[in-house]
């Protein structure tokens, strides 16, 4: 055990009581950060996660780390709009990603035990995705991270009816959907007086992400985190190269100079979603998605320093409706601890 300042920095080699684990203890998954942060120390037992750290909530933090992969994964997407269709970037991403998993994060079972749950996740997932990749080339990075926000507030409101009363927020949820919306409108409303439809192209994708994120959470519970993502990656590919070959229009190989950013792309994508995963077996659906706010931040840098765009006032004013609403779903929830731990499979 290290202690600083009076707090416990490392505490035992297993995981602790408040840590829930999907995957078999003992695994190298077993410990909070996956294969990523990980530290040993010859005078204390090994293998100790620097995420133990009180008083930080586990599945918070590493759904602001999964925020800024994803963050930047769609800052390469939108840089390369102009060279892959939607459908192709999907499909490359996940051939890459599959390659990665299979490198560095192999699943110590493949099996998926809720295969109903798990098919409605990769389909609202892949509808999403394409929405907002689509979106990407006509919107900011933060007009459409903003628009994405609303996923936390549509999360709490679909989460009880789906996961159950464990999930429940609490009774002003539907003034902060109220305001969430008429913040959506000062966002997208530019955007339609323009003729542009991206902005309704990325609610559509809000919507079908909290669809998806729910169903993540509700395979938090029996399946490994692992095995999760590394289907959901290679069921991406598999339903792009179908709607391609539907179209008679199969998967061309990208020209040389598009690799390192395609490579990215499967690179963050992949990190996001080992996160992301992990942190809805962790904690309450509502409390994770709202951690992903820290993402406006990470999308205001990217338009700033790699897009010239900065957001106008009318985008502005309706980011801070949407941000405060989720902030107050925030603050209404922080009291309640995460749901019931899911079983580790065996």
């Amino acid at each position: 055990m290290i202690r600083s300042r009076g707090r416990i920095l490392f505490t035992g080699s297993g995981p602790d009581p408040s840590f829930n684990s999907s995957e078999p203890s003992g695994s190298p998954t077993g410990e909070l950060v996956l294969l990523f942060v990980e530290t040993r120390h010859r005078a204390v037992a090994p293998a100790r996660s620097i995420l133990y750290a009180a008083p930080v909530r586990s599945g918070v933090l590493l759904m602001i780390l999964g925020s800024m992969s994803f963050t930047a994964m769609v800052g390469f997407v939108k840089s390369l709009r102009g060279d892959l269709s939607t459908v192709e970037l999907i499909f490359w991403r996940g051939i890459l990603a599959i390659v990665l998993l299979g490198l560095f994060a192999r699943p110590p079972s493949f099996r998926i035990e809720n295969r109903k749950l798990f098919a409605a996740r990769l389909l609202l997932g892949f509808f999403a995705m394409s929405c907002f990749y689509g979106a990407t080339k006509g919107l900011a990075l933060t007009d459409l991270t903003l628009i994405s926000k609303l996923q936390p507030i549509l999360i709490a409101l679909g989460a009880p009816v789906v996961l159950g009363s464990s999930e429940r927020s609490g009774p002003d949820l539907w003034v902060i959907l109220l305001i969430a919306f008429a913040g959506t409108a000062l966002i997208v409303g530019p955007e339609l007086a323009l003729g542009s439809w991206y902005g309704l192209v990325a609610l559509a994708g809000a919507l079908a992400s909290s669809g998806a994120h729910l169903a993540l959470r509700g395979l938090g519970g029996t399946e490994s985190t692992r095995a999760v993502v590394f289907w959901f990656q290679g069921g991406l590919a598999v339903v792009a190269l179908a709607l391609m070959a539907a179209t008679g229009a199969p998967p061309s190989v990208p020209d040389r100079s598009l690799w390192p950013r395609l490579a990215m792309v499967g690179v963050t994508a992949t990190a996001g979603q080992l996160f992301m995963t992990r942190a809805y077996a962790l904690d309450r659906a509502a409390v994770v998605a709202a951690a992903g706010y820290s993402s406006i931040l990470w999308a205001l840098l990217g338009d700033v320093l790699f897009f010239d765009m900065r957001p106008g006032l009318t985008v502005l004013a309706g980011g801070a409706l949407v941000v405060g609403a989720g902030l107050r779903l925030v603050r209404s929830s922080a009291g309640a601890s995460p749901g019931p731990g899911p079983a580790s499979p065996q």
